[in-house]
């Protein structure tokens, strides 16, 4: 089994693995796709969680802002990954802008004339 791993350049096909680790193909391709359900079922609660949290900010927090909340909370999750559960889910972050000083200026002169 060593032998094998050390010496595996991606020239052994998935049968000769599994004959020299004693594991059947279709077993083999039923545990592959058990590791993906565990995955989208790990994607839709962080879907759930972004949404959650999205709400709870009133839409102002981007995927930084999330990012930041998920891993304070010991959630393993790249700041990408969250940009793009965003994207997917139609999430984007109102910003509010910051009124300008001239803006400001003009309204005061405006006011008091």
């Amino acid at each position: 089994m060593i032998k094998m791993t050390k010496n595996n350049d991606q020239s052994h096909s998935c049968e000769d693995l599994c004959q020299e680790f004693d594991v059947s193909v279709p077993c083999f391709y039923k545990w592959q796709v058990s590791q993906n359900k565990d995955m989208s079922s790990r994607k839709d609660q962080v879907k759930i969680d972004i949404k959650h949290l999205f709400d709870e900010s009133n839409g102002t927090y981007g995927s930084p802002g999330i990012f930041h909340i998920l891993k304070s909370s010991k959630k393993l999750i790249s700041k990408k990954t969250v940009a793009k559960y965003m994207k997917e889910m139609g999430l984007n972050a109102n910003y509010k802008k910051k009124e300008s000083a001239l803006l400001l200026l003009t309204q005061i002169i405006e006011y008091t004339q």
